[in-house]
């Protein structure tokens, strides 16, 4: 019984002050270290169609959208800041 309890001392002692190995742990995130966000390119769709000998060109919503992204933008920041608010203090 002392002999066990002796062990089990000797091994408590002798790993108490170890650290785990820096490159260890280092090694394994590297593949997501490389990672990187994809860049994304889009357009925005316009639509044509011939009428009676003319041809119409539906673009304003591009133009309406762009005038608008600013005010889109602060307003989704609103939006998602309180729903998060909502789901951390509803916790």
């Amino acid at each position: 019984m002392l002999s066990i309890r002796l062990n089990v001392c000797l091994l408590y002692t002798s790993t108490a002050g170890v650290t785990p190995n820096s490159d260890v742990l280092g090694n394994s995130f590297n593949p997501l270290r490389s990672w990187a966000v994809p860049s994304q390119v889009g357009a925005c769709p316009v639509t044509s169609f011939e009428l009676f000998g003319s041809t119409f060109n539906l673009d304003a919503q591009c133009s309406l959208f762009d005038s608008s992204k600013p005010v889109i933008r602060a307003a989704m920041s609103v939006v998602f800041t309180i729903s998060a608010l909502f789901i951390v203090l509803g916790a």
